[in-house]
């Protein structure tokens, strides 16, 4: 059992033979492809660096006061057109510099296209697994998610007996249904029937997870769950018995015994299949055909886009005849 302040003094407790943090169980929802995955290429740094880049070109030859208007105007938009992938005309009037300065311009952007293209064909080949609860927060700031607790644990007592905190706002889950509390008899239907479809998390010792995860295995033979990497609620487990108890003294050397020898732990871990799902991967290469279903995201900015410059474009149009009046 675990070790508390309450059980301490109400019973006796040998030596501690485990100490283990709590952890959260979910279900594995199977692979999704992630539809702005064309944006992931580049980091949000380079984004910044390319734009401002692209500023600091405009700068240059839109400072330079010796420079006819109409000739700087043009030469500031092919800077863009030249980022756009687009054509670009040579006028005979620009200046050496400034066909310098396009020159480089083309170098950057030919070198960040090409990395783009290859970078953006291996993500579009990649398939994510999503595992989006790994702290108490991702599962309260989920609406949708309930969590499960062992029942009548020191873990449910500490959640009724807390006064504030992140314990106190699972502890206010109770009132929208989103908290409930079952025993470890009923964690295998639980596991079946709630948690595997992804709308439940499971909240618990992080050694009896793994052995859920096991015994599903045996039976399903694939990993359908996945267990958070971040620990919380440390705690201790040791034996308990009546306080003045005289074999308490002969189970703390037993106890010893048994830890030194890595007994316990082997016991603890002596589940079938204890560790095949426990590097489950985050993302999977997969040799199936670009769908829709992939680059829906890059039609989205190109609609969006389109419905921008049509929107200027109206305005334009309607601009133009109240300035002529």
């Amino acid at each position: 059992m675990i070790v508390n302040l309450v059980r301490r003094e109400a019973a006796g407790h040998t030596s501690v033979y485990a100490m283990q943090n709590v952890r959260i169980i979910n279900g594995l929802t199977g692979l999704q492809v992630n539809p702005w995955g064309f944006l992931l290429p580049l980091t949000a740094l380079v984004w910044a660096a390319t734009l401002g880049s692209l500023l600091w070109v405009l700068t240059i030859l839109n400072t330079l006061s010796f420079l006819p208007t109409n000739a700087t105007s043009r030469a500031s938009f092919c800077s863009v057109r030249v980022l756009l992938q687009q054509d670009v005309v040579w006028p005979a009037q620009w200046w050496w510099w400034e066909r310098l300065v396009h020159g480089l311009w083309m170098l950057t952007v030919l070198v960040l296209a090409k990395s783009y293209a290859g970078n953006l064909m291996s993500l579009l080949a990649v398939r994510y697994v999503p595992q989006p609860f790994q702290t108490l927060r991702d599962v309260l700031d989920h609406p949708s998610v309930a969590m499960i607790w062992q029942k009548l644990s020191s873990y449910e007592q500490y959640i009724r007996s807390v006064k504030s905190g992140v314990f106190r706002e699972v502890a206010d889950l109770e009132k929208e249904g989103r908290l409930k509390f079952h025993t470890q008899a009923q964690y295998l239907t639980s596991l079946d029937t709630l948690v595997r479809e992804g709308d439940h998390a499971l909240v618990d010792a992080a050694i009896s997870l793994r052995s859920l995860i096991a015994l599903d295995f045996s039976q399903k033979g694939r990993c359908d769950f996945y267990i958070s990497r971040d620990g919380f609620m440390p705690s201790l487990a040791s034996m308990w018995s009546q306080k003045t108890n005289p074999l308490i003294h002969a189970f703390n050397k037993r106890i010893g015994r048994l830890s030194e020898q890595g007994l316990i732990t082997y016991w603890m871990e002596n589940v079938p299949n204890f560790t095949e799902c426990d590097n489950i991967p985050k993302k999977m290469l997969v040799t199936s055909s670009i769908s829709a279903s992939n680059i829906w995201g890059v039609f989205v900015l190109l609609g969006g886009g389109v419905v921008a410059g049509l929107a200027v474009w109206c305005l334009e149009v309607f601009v133009k005849p109240c300035k002529e009046h």
